[in-house]
């Protein structure tokens, strides 16, 4: 019933099981810094026609406010719920057209299937539960670092280019 989408740079170290949510389509938990800024991102929200949506979220390393813009590392999914399949279709149009389209594609970079997840989000707005930062914990971040991530107990660590 649930889809637990890694990337290949996490370890688990804690069981997960607490954290599987029947009440949400999607969880995630919001981007440590805004690796895609707001300006950028309103012009890829322009591209597409669709308004940027409010910044309600914060970066969960710099506080940084932010819209719907979680880090694709590590996402839980409940294939129980039919807007979850509608999301997983959204997704995977707005990353092949922010791919075949150099001036869009130049504004994310990197990061553009977090930046085509924020898309699709935003058009389908799917329930979605933010995931604690011990969930994707980021080793590869220096300090200063929010409270919340000094007290974070993980679950996930996400090594990056680190080696473990």
């Amino acid at each position: 019933d649930q889809l637990v989408m890694l990337d290949t740079d996490t370890l688990l170290v804690r069981n997960i099981d607490e954290y599987l949510s029947q009440s949400a389509d999607v969880q995630a938990k919001i981007a440590d810094l805004p690796t895609v800024p707001e300006a950028k991102f309103r012009d890829i929200f322009a591209y597409f026609k669709m308004p940027l949506p409010q910044a309600r979220y914060r970066c969960s390393f710099d506080g940084t406010s932010t819209i719907l813009y979680c880090n694709s590392g590590v996402l839980l999914f409940n294939l129980q719920r039919k807007k979850t399949w509608l999301l997983f279709e959204a997704w995977r149009d707005f990353a092949r057209q922010i791919l075949s389209h150099r001036d869009v594609y130049s504004l994310c970079g990197y990061f553009c299937d977090q930046a085509a997840l924020a898309l699709a989000m935003a058009k389908l707005a799917p329930e979605f539960k933010e995931l604690p930062v011990g969930m994707n914990f980021p080793l590869h971040l220096q300090q200063p670092a929010q409270e919340k991530m000094l007290a974070a107990d993980p679950v996930i660590v996400h090594y990056h280019h680190l080696l473990v």
